[in-house]
This record gives C-alpha cells, structure tokens and sequence, in this order.
C-alpha cells in the first residue's frame, strides 16, 4: 500500500515515483484476451530483506513465471554463467507458450469443424429418413389429394406443423444456453424448413410414381 508511508504506518524508506496518467501497456497476457493490456499499472520494487520471513515463497513466486525475452538460449546462458541456476525455479518463454497455445486452438478448431460438419450430415440423414417414412406410410393419401389439386402445403401441413415445433422447442433451449447465437439459430431454422419442404417433395413424387406403377 503506497500510502502507508503518508500514516506513518510503514517502517522504513518508501519512496513513490507517480508516472503521467492514462498509460496503457502492453502485457502478453495470452491466457486472457481480454486482459492483455495494463491500465496504468503499478511497478513495486522492494528489497528481499524487507520481505522476511517469507522470502523463499516470494523468489519462488516471483522466478517461476513467464519471461518475455529475444534468445533464450543467451538468457540460458547468462544464468549458467552467473550462477543464477538456484535463482530461478522456472524459465518459460512467452513466446513458446503462445505458439503452444496457436497449435493447440487450431486442433480444437479443426476438431470442432469436424464434430459440427457431422452432426449436419447427420442431421440432413435424419430429415430424408423422417421424409421418406412420413411419405410411404401416407403415399396413397398424399397422391389422393394432390389428384384433387390440393397445394404441397395442404398436403403436408399437420407434417410440418410437428416439425416446426420440436424444431423450435430445440432451437429455444439452444438460444437460451448460448446467448448471443441468435443469428446462427435463424440460419439453421431456416435451412431447416427448406431442407423440410425440399425432402416432402422429393419423397413424395417418388412414392407418387410407385403408387402410379402398382396400385
């Protein structure tokens, strides 16, 4: 606390260097994005005897971090030949880490872009099968109608009422697990129903043929 030596409450020399307002710095934090700048940060230099009995946990705190450096290997060997090895209990380079992370995330991604274009398959393999079911069983009833020139939505409607709403129902509880994924819940909704209307016709006119050929 800077302020301490103001109440008299600290011991010892506490000198305070106040730096020009505003300052925004750069940090490397690449854990969180959206801590990777500093707001006028603070610096605190101190002296390790000012910090017993703890000073073991503080060097140990302060050597096992992350250090943002040109050459490792130079830094190494600065510290070999100082021997400074018993100083640090870890050397880690930013630099390393980021690349780590790049190639992990973009396994991730791939991974993610696999699982979803899966599902999609998936999902369009289940639309054609409902499809097809929904017209055999309904074949000769469907080809009644559209004899007396009922439009495909008449013909379809309590079908794709049914749809519609687990459709919907699914989609809500997706919308309210994933705020902000509205735009992507439309488009699928959307393929969805032309991906429903689609698959009732196609079905339909090849069971309409095979009612024409044997029944």
């Amino acid at each position: 606390n800077p302020m301490e030596d103001e109440t008299k409450k600290y011991r010892g020399e506490l000198k305070v260097l106040y730096t020009q307002s505003n300052q925004l710095i750069f940090n490397y934090n690449h854990q969180l994005w959206e801590n990777m700048y500093s707001f006028n940060p603070v610096i605190v230099l101190i002296t390790l005897p000012l910090i017993q009995p703890n000073i073991d946990i503080w060097i140990s705190d302060v050597s096992n971090g992350t250090y943002l450096f040109r050459e490792p290997e130079e830094v190494h060997q600065f510290i070999t030949d100082s021997q400074l090895e018993n100083d640090f209990s870890g050397l880690v380079s930013i630099k390393s880490q980021i690349n780590q992370r790049i190639v992990s995330t973009r396994l991730e991604y791939y991974t993610a872009m696999a699982v979803v274009v899966l599902l999609i398959v998936s999902f369009i393999a289940v639309e054609i099968y409902s499809s097809l079911i929904y017209a055999e069983m309904n074949k000769k009833r469907l080809f009644l109608q559209y004899i007396l020139g009922k439009t495909l939505w008449q013909r379809h409607r309590n079908y794709y009422i049914k749809m519609i709403v687990i459709s919907l129902g699914v989609l809500g509880g997706l919308s309210i697990w994933q705020e902000g994924s509205g735009f992507i819940i439309m488009s699928l909704f959307c393929f969805e129903i032309f991906l429903l209307f689609f698959n009732t016709s196609v079905a339909e006119n090849k069971q309409r043929l095979e009612v024409i050929k044997n029944d």
